[in-house]
């Protein structure tokens, strides 16, 4: 298993990888606004702010850590990141045309980052330096900052895979059943807090009550459901819902699997 293999390895060196993974999702989704992801695609200063974002939010995760090297990687782990959005954008064209593109580049992402962490420990042994915090304490900054990550990237993340998704099925909604700004930030909010809750109810290990949260929101549906005109809309939302369960879930599973039970 994963968590037996951080616990293997020692306690700093998996705070060091869990961290850099945090820093990543923080700088990739919490500091980059949507505006920052579409218009980096169209030129080179909103591209490099989101980079120097990036570049600030691993060295702020990853302060117990800090030094020269540290830093050097950290820089390196930026250009590659920059490297990699570029040849996405070529690639793939804009931010929202495809859920491919997203899943490609968080799965680079994720392997520089690994690559990092091999360099790192390889040149310090996953000490950290300038300062000598005790194990737990580092495993408990660790612990905490993977589950704000997971908040984090419920909240934007996960929207991207649930809307990749539902793209796949435009014409399931009827005309007469939305399409304003408003609606469409009401329904992202919703979703949102869908997954919030559903991330919790993992971590407190309350299975049962994730059908309380499918049933709130099929009663506040109902009405759009009636109707056999309205039954591939049904079953949009029903797909989109249970999109948005399984991205929770699975990050709430990742998160307590490989993080919140390690020794």
């Amino acid at each position: 298993m994963i968590a037996q293999w951080l616990s293997d390895i020692g306690g700093a060196s998996a705070a060091l990888l869990i961290l850099l993974v945090a820093g990543h999702i923080f700088g990739d989704f919490l500091l980059q606004t949507q505006r920052m992801a579409r218009r980096k695609e169209r030129g080179w200063g909103a591209m490099l702010a989101h980079i120097a974002l990036v570049f600030v939010a691993h060295c702020a995760v990853l302060w117990p850590f800090l030094s020269g090297r540290l830093i050097a990687g950290v820089l390196g782990l930026s250009i590659l990141h920059l490297a990699f959005d570029v040849a996405r954008a070529r690639a793939f064209g804009q931010w929202g045309a495809s859920l491919a593109a997203f899943f490609t580049d968080q799965a680079l992402h994720l392997c520089a980052v690994f690559v990092l962490w091999r360099l790192l420990i390889r040149w310090t042994g996953g000490a950290p330096e300038g300062w000598s915090p005790s194990v737990s304490w580092l495993m408990w900054y660790a612990r905490w900052s993977a589950v704000a990550a997971a908040y984090v990237f419920n909240g934007k993340g996960a929207t991207r895979i649930v809307r990749g998704v539902l793209e796949r099925f435009p014409k399931a909604v009827p005309p007469e059943t939305g399409g304003t700004e408003n609606e469409y930030e009401m329904g992202r909010t919703i979703g949102n807090l869908e997954r919030y809750l559903t991330l919790t109810l993992v971590f407190f290990g309350q299975w049962a009550a994730l059908g309380f949260i499918i049933a709130a929101k099929s009663i506040a549906r109902f009405p759009e459901f009636t109707g056999r005109r309205h039954k591939d809309f049904a079953e949009y939302y029903l797909i989109g819902t249970l999109t948005s369960v399984l991205a929770a879930v699975a990050s709430g599973m990742i998160v307590g699997l490989t993080v919140l039970w390690v020794q």
